[in-house]
């Protein structure tokens, strides 16, 4: 089954500019284990539902949760113009 997936090309100037501004406020970094605890309580991405790997890029929300990079780009992409997270549905700020 082939899933349908946004392209960052096909969208508005101003959608491009709504997904940079979301984008700040969660900087892409590597996940990591520290001192023998994960970066967070979550093992693996709730959007795609592969496990995280070491120093795969992953971003941290405003409330929290971490998911692949790639993976909540493209969730911004799809929720706009209003995008929320996948796991609380807080409503992302930019």
């Amino acid at each position: 089954m082939v899933q349908y997936v946004p392209q960052l090309s096909a969208l508005s100037v101003n959608e491009k500019s709504q997904i940079k501004g979301y984008l700040k406020k969660m900087p892409k970094q590597n996940y990591c284990i520290v001192e023998g605890e994960k970066m967070q309580i979550a093992d693996y991405c709730t959007i795609c539902f592969n496990e995280f790997g070491p120093d795969e890029k992953v971003r941290e929300t405003q409330c929290k949760h971490i998911f692949h990079s790639d993976c909540i780009i493209i969730w911004i992409m799809w929720k706009l113009p209003r995008p929320h997270c996948p796991n609380c549905r807080q409503e992302f700020s930019r």
